[in-house]
Order: structure tokens, then C-alpha cells, then sequence
């Protein structure tokens, strides 16, 4: 995934949506119009997300707005490739004339050190560092219902086009349908919390600001001093919302939503765009000192619920990103919080799930026995394999297992068993570190899980399931089924196995000159013998008889697993035949 960050200060990138509400949330080419200044407007695609955005021609070359002409021109690299120039090239919309690909090269991009610098200068002028350090592995634990806040915020001389009803209705709807959306945000987390969260959110009168929308909306970087006093004013004046009734966290309130009328005019990074940030704002029975999570976008002429749950799933859950910000390949941008329809979004992964008690779980790393697994397609449905359970080997890893299946309401990019590989201290968002999340729908082109057609995950597939840490993992999944609403798996516990112990009447168990196997069964001490493969799937399970019990003589040449059970306990040896 592309993700580029445009300088501020020499150049200023200025994007204006025609209409509609902006993301705030990840671009992966998204098409929109931009105005220039007469007015006319040109079909752009962005690429990035909330702290780095980058713009190109529909034919790929980079865009930038004329520090001087403030006009939408192709964009040329400086020579240290840390910063782009206007070529005063202005561009005019279709594919690039050839006269100008001779002076610019399509797809150009500022070095990843650069996008890095970028982006922390704006997760610190957005006021990230007031966020309190919660250790992700610290599930967040919320009353039955939360309660937000919507702030209505217009100019005297911009006027929302979107009434307060309908974002009552936005929010906290029943069957909600209206511009397209599949259900309103109170739905949404009822849905994907399985009726265990109700999400309402109280919603202000319209508050209009002292002076024009251009006094806020300029291209001097984030305006939030200038536009927050009035959301202060609100919050604090208004009749209708009273800040006790708000749920809170930590002496801040947890989740403040901002919508004004208009659209973001000065662009990216600047004014009014759509962001999350941290403010301090002075509220009434809270503390001076206390920094309150707020997310902000504008309302355009219409309302989507991906950006505001995306945004939510931070303020309300907690959940981080897990999408890349630096451009390097990872697995699951299609799968971060909000993703997919922006009016119909799908479900978080079931680690994030399971982080707010939310997960009806299967736990495989609980099991001792063989055990075919059903799973259905069904939000907060997986099993799970806990890395502290075995031997402590990776005390912060799992394996979440689940199964997905687009639907006509709910499209999902692909179909089958969802592997995901969590390690609680790694990170999505930055190259160099291990995932958080890494997700292996079954039908990618991933080795173990291919087409659908996969019957095994373990720590000798590739991909395999080893910790990090290098450590074996001991999970065993073989004979997937077949792609559907339903699937099944076989899970083999981890098996240890013994010193192998051979050729003596006396012992256990040993080889049989016959070319099978042999279990001394004295006093029928012996209650069951498993026999497995190399990878751990069964291939018999035997009650043998009193007295020296053989078998095997039919088995192919390789290494088996023997697994016998005796009345004061249980052995696995193996053994060659």
C-alpha cells in the first residue's frame, strides 16, 4: 500500500472535495476531484492516510499544488529525494501530454526517512504524545453503553446542508439506510460486539463560529487553536448534552466527534482536514490539565460510516492501526477497523474482538485430545491458540482462527479459513518491526493455503506457524474443508515425544521382527494406542488386546508418532518403520 506524505511550509498540497464526507482513514488510490483556483475541478487519485497523504494524475504521475500559483501542477523530486518541487506545470485533468513526460517522471516519491519525519511531525502537532501509555495486552473494559458526543459546528457564511436529525439518525438509528448506508453506528457496534456494546452518542444543536469558515479552514497547517475554542464553547453551553451523563475514561472524555458543514478547503494537513488528535480542552467537571480525545470531518452533502467507526474504534476501543504508514508491505490494510464499503463496513479482526471481551472462542491450546473443529462464518466466531499455554514458548503470540465469507450486505475480499499470526508487541505501521496482525486468508497464493484448496497449517508449512521468537510453535491444522459458510478443521494437540525404546520383550513398547510394531499390554494396562504421521495427523487409534499387541504391518516406510495411553498416564515414542 502507498502511503506519501506532502511537505509543508515550501509546498502546500490543497485538497477540495466536491462533496461528501473526506477520510480520515487509509487511501489506496480512491478517486476524487480537486478544484483548481479559476474553479474548474480535475479527477486526482490519493494514496496515504491520516499523518501522510500523497496525490497522482489518473495516469500515475505526482501531483502538487504551486507554492506561488497555488495551482495543481506535476511534482519533480529535489535531488536529495527528500522533498518535492512544482514543475509549474498545471495540471489539466486526462492522461499527461507527451511533451510533458519528458520533464516528469510518473510515480515519484520522497525518500521513507522523509515520509517518517513527516509523519511524526504531524502525530506531534496532532498532540499524540498526551496519549496515556495502555498496554495493548490490557483488555479495555466498558459499561453496557457508552455514550460520545457529536459537536455541530458551522460558519456564518457556510451552511450545513446535513440537519442534526439526520445525524441523530446516523447515529443512533434503527435500520438505518438513508445515503446509502447499510446501518447507522450504533448498530455497527451492536453488531460486531454480538449485542454486548450499545454505542449512542448525544448530538448538539448547530454552533456557529465568530468569524468566516476561511479564518479556520487556511493553508498554515492544522488550525485546531483556532477552531477548538468553539467546540470548547459548545460542549460547555450546550443545553441538551450534559458532559456527566458522557462516558469517561482516565479524567478525559472518551469519545468526542466533531462534524462541521462545508468541505475541507485548504487541503491536507491544513485548516479543517478531517483528522483524530488530542486537545485541552477546559470542560466543566474535568480536570484543566486533562487531554480528551476528539475526531473531526467535515459533513458535506452526505454521511458514510466507515471514516467515523474507523476513527471510534480508536477513541471507544482502544484499537490501534494496522495498516502500513511508511509504504511497506504488510497483509491487512483490507482488514483494518472500518474496512471495506465505506457505507458498509466489515468487522474487525477477532483479536481486536477478543480484546474487548467480545469473542466467542474455541480455545485449542486447551485441548489434549484429536478434535475436529467447526467454525462458522459469524462475526466474533474463531478459535484460538494462546503461546503462553504452550510451555510459555511465546507468552505474547496467537493464533486467532476464523472463518470469512463475503455476502450481498457484508463483501469480504476473499473466502475461507482466516489464519492470523498476533504478537502483541509488534506493529502494523512500521517497517523494520514484527506485525502486530498478520492475517492468511486460505486462499491467497500463500503455499500453505492456496485457492482454498489448503489441508494443513504447522510449523513445517510455509508460511509456517514458528513464534518469533524461533520457537515451535506446536500447532497442528490439517483436512480444512472446502470454502463456505461452515468449515471444519482437525487439530492435533502438540505432541512430545519420548526416547525411542526398541528391541526388548520387557519394555513398552517396540519393533516386531513381522516389520510392525509391537505394546507390551500386561494386566491390560495399555487403554489406547494413537498412531500419528510426521505431521502429526492420525492414522489410527487402536484398544489393544492383553498381552503383546502388534500392528502396523501395513504401514508405508517413515516416521510415526506412537501415542500410548495407559491407566496411570500417557508416552509418545518414535519410531521408523
Amino acid at each position: 500500500m502507498k502511503n506519501f506524505l506532502l511537505p509543508k511550509g515550501i509546498l502546500v498540497l490543497l485538497f477540495v472535495l466536491m462533496a461528501g464526507t473526506a477520510f480520515a482513514r487509509p487511501y489506496d488510490g480512491e478517486v476524487f476531484s480537486l478544484k483548481q483556483p479559476d474553479g474548474s475541478s480535475v479527477t486526482v487519485k490519493i494514496f496515504g492516510n491520516e499523518f501522510y497523504q500523497d496525490v497522482e494524475s489518473m495516469d500515475g504521475y505526482t501531483l502538487i499544488r504551486d507554492e506561488v500559483t497555488h495551482e495543481i501542477c506535476y511534482a519533480l523530486l529535489s535531488s536529495d529525494g527528500n522533498e518535492y518541487a512544482s514543475s509549474g506545470i498545471r495540471y489539466a485533468g486526462g492522461e499527461t501530454p507527451a511533451a510533458v513526460k519528458y520533464l516528469v517522471h510518473p510515480g515519484i516519491r520522497i525518500s521513507k526517512e522523509s515520509i517518517k519525519r513527516k509523519q511524526e511531525e504531524t502525530r506531534r502537532e496532532l498532540h499524540f504524545d498526551k496519549k496515556p501509555e495502555v498496554s495493548l495486552r490490557s483488555a479495555r473494559v466498558l459499561p453496557d453503553t457508552v455514550y460520545g458526543v457529536v459537536v455541530l459546528v458551522d460558519f456564518p457564511d457556510v451552511k450545513s446542508a446535513i440537519t442534526r436529525e439526520q445525524v441523530l439518525a446516523f447515529c443512533n438509528g434503527d435500520n438505518y439506510k438513508e445515503f446509502g448506508n447499510y446501518q447507522s453506528i450504533k448498530e455497527y457496534f451492536q453488531w460486531i460486539s454480538n449485542g454486548k456494546l450499545t454505542y449512542l452518542n448525544y448530538v448538539t444543536d448547530f454552533h456557529t463560529t465568530t468569524n468566516r469558515k476561511s479564518y479556520y479552514d487556511t493553508v498554515n497547517g492544522y488550525t485546531d487553536d483556532r477552531f477548538m475554542p468553539t467546540v470548547e464553547a459548545a460542549l460547555n453551553q450546550e443545553k441538551t448534552v450534559k458532559l456527566s451523563e458522557l462516558t469517561s475514561l482516565e479524567g478525559r472524555l472518551l469519545a468526542i466527534n466533531i462534524f462541521y458543514a462545508g468541505t475541507p478547503d485548504a487541503g491536507w494537513a491544513n485548516g479543517l482536514w478531517p483528522h483524530m488528535g488530542w486537545y485541552n480542552f477546559h470542560l466543566k467537571g474535568f480536570h484543566e490539565d486533562a487531554w480528551h480525545t476528539f475526531q473531526m470531518t467535515n459533513l458535506g452533502n452526505s454521511l458514510s460510516i466507515g471514516t467515523f467507526i474507523h476513527e471510534n474504534g480508536h477513541l471507544v476501543c482502544n484499537w490501534p492501526d494496522f495498516y502500513s504508514y511508511d509504504g511497506h508491505d504488510d497483509n491487512n490494510d483490507k482488514y483494518n477497523m472500518g474496512a471495506g464499503n465505506d457505507r458498509n463496513p466489515g468487522y474487525p479482526s477477532p483479536w481486536c474482538l477478543d480484546q474487548m471481551g467480545w469473542l466467542n472462542k474455541t480455545d485449542l491450546s486447551a485441548m489434549t485430545e484429536e478434535t475436529t473443529i467447526t467454525l462458522h462464518h459469524r462475526v466474533g466466531e474463531a478459535a484460538v491458540y494462546y503461546g503462553s499455554a504452550n510451555n510459555n514458548a511465546a507468552p505474547n503470540e496467537a493464533y486467532y482462527i476464523e472463518v470469512r465469507k463475503g455476502t450481498p450486505k457484508h463483501p469480504e475480499p476473499y473466502d475461507g479459513i482466516f489464519i492470523w499470526h498476533i504478537n502483541e508487541l509488534g506493529d502494523n505501521t512500521t517497517a523494520g518491526n514484527p506485525e502486530l496482525q498478520d492475517c492468511r486468508p486460505a486462499n491467497l497464493t500463500d503455499p500453505c493455503f492456496k485457492k482454498g484448496n489448503a489441508t494443513r497449517f504447522n510449523d513445517d508449512t510455509f508460511p509456517s506457524a514458528i513464534w518469533y521468537n524461533g520457537e515451535r510453535s506446536g500447532i497442528n491444522i490439517w483436512d480444512v474443508s472446502a470454502a463456505g459458510a461452515t468449515m471444519t478443521f482437525s487439530y492435533t494437540p502438540p505432541i512430545t515425544v519420548g526416547i525411542e525404546r526398541v528391541g526388548k520383550e520387557e519394555t513398552l513398547f517396540y519393533r516386531d521382527p513381522s516389520g510392525g510394531f509391537g505394546v507390551v499390554n500386561q494386566d491390560n494396562e495399555v487403554e489406547s494406542i494413537a498412531v500419528y504421521d510426521i505431521h502429526g495427523r492420525l492414522i489410527e487409534k487402536i484398544r489393544p488386546v492383553s498381552g503383546n499387541h502388534l500392528f502396523g504391518t501395513g504401514y508405508s516406510p517413515g516416521m510415526y508418532l506412537i501415542n500410548i495411553r495407559t491407566k496411570t498416564g500417557q508416552q509418545t515414542f518414535k519410531a521408523v518403520k
